[in-house]
């Protein structure tokens, strides 16, 4: 008897981030950038959390960064991800200065450091949303 592995879950896409999500299937990382002081954020939100303008900018950014912290799961916590134990969640400080989670791919996960430069690279689970994930640099 064999088990199908249930397919792995996807994001909840919502009002604010959707235009993200279409930036992700053109190629873009899309960060927001308040319009009244500059401050940049990411996910995406309706408000600025420095200075409370509600008036934003959505801008690419380059992808690249440094891991900030990370963990390795040696343990699916949902059965989707039984594949794929060892593996790195790490979460990235981007050159533009947000912070960013997601896997670690095309890498030992033990081999993943604090410190470590990362860049950006696209998996398209669907048709109709594209994943990002980080890799070494």
């Amino acid at each position: 008897m064999t088990t199908a592995i249930p397919d792995k879950p996807l994001p909840f896409r919502t009002s604010w981030t959707q235009s993200f999500w279409d930036g992700t299937k053109r190629g873009e990382f899309l960060i927001q950038r308040c319009s009244n002081c500059d401050t940049p954020r990411f996910p995406p939100k309706p408000v600025c959390s420095n200075c409370w303008s509600t008036d934003c900018r959505e801008v690419p950014a380059a992808g690249t960064g440094t891991v900030y912290t990370f963990t390795v799961q040696y343990r699916a916590g949902v059965p989707a991800f039984a594949n794929d134990v060892p593996y790195a969640i790490v979460l990235v400080e981007l050159d533009e200065g947000v912070r960013v989670m997601s896997d670690m791919v095309n890498c030992d996960a033990e081999q993943v450091h604090i410190g470590m430069p990362v860049k950006l690279v696209w998996d398209p689970p669907s048709e109709d949303l594209t994943m990002y994930k980080f890799e070494p640099a």
